[in-house]
């Protein structure tokens, strides 16, 4: 960690608990506060406060990946290790409880999910599903636990070879950035990315979609927010 208001400091170190320095793989903010959860190279997630990076972080637990949080709200969501459904944990609370896998509808059975980006607290969830075609396949983004499953946009086949698809803050929309495989880059000296890429913004209550060339949200730009998928797996 660095702190910004005073440069001279360096950056810190946040510590595992034995005084380590800790090897973190993810890391996220808690929403509308200071502190983070962090997960380890050995899969044990941590809360810690930046500000602290010395104390010693509170463990919340030993999960296979953290998938994010519930919008708008601290409630963390992580795959549950017994595989019987979604593991729901507040860890400012100290409050956790696990949505069972017979709650959450089934996805459809030709496509396969690779990501989870949200999940409020009734079991409703945005997912990322590949779907394949031949040697090709295309990603869909569906809303999952309000009934049947409702899909919001697909990419064309071939398009998404290298995608980041990514939640706004307040769970209201999700953009999909794709481009081709071997795309060029654009050339821009400030903040350069590949050409040809395609930015797709769709509301996750089912409203429209909206299409941009060369371009992509805030959210989506870097950062934990920032998820790229692959066909490969999660």
């Amino acid at each position: 960690m660095r702190d910004v208001a005073d440069p001279s400091v360096g950056r810190q170190p946040v510590k595992a608990a034995d005084g380590t320095p800790m090897e973190a793989i993810d890391w996220m903010l808690i929403p509308g506060t200071r502190e983070a959860v962090v997960q380890d190279s050995s899969g044990r997630v941590f809360m810690t406060n930046p500000d602290k990076p010395e104390a010693a972080p509170t463990p919340l637990g030993t999960y296979g990946r953290i998938n994010g949080f519930v919008p708008t709200t601290s409630v963390l969501t992580l795959p549950d290790n017994n595989s019987s459904g979604i593991r729901l944990l507040d860890p400012l609370h100290g409050i956790s409880r696990t949505v069972p896998r017979k709650d959450l509808p089934a996805e459809d059975s030709e496509a396969y999910a690779l990501q989870q980006l949200s999940l409020d607290e009734s079991g409703s969830a945005v997912v990322v599903e590949w779907s394949p075609s031949g040697d090709d396949g295309s990603y869909r983004i569906a809303v999952i636990g309000r009934g049947k499953p409702r899909y919001l946009l697909a990419t064309k086949p071939g398009q998404a070879d290298n995608a980041s698809i990514c939640l706004a803050p307040d769970g209201g929309h999700v953009a999909v950035v794709v481009q081709p495989a071997h795309a060029k880059a654009d050339g821009y000296p400030v903040q350069p990315s590949a050409g040809d890429m395609t930015t797709y913004i769709a509301d996750t209550s089912g409203g429209s979609v909206v299409e941009a060339r060369g371009a992509q949200p805030q959210w989506c730009s870097s950062g934990p927010t920032s998820n790229a998928v692959s066909a490969d797996g999660p």
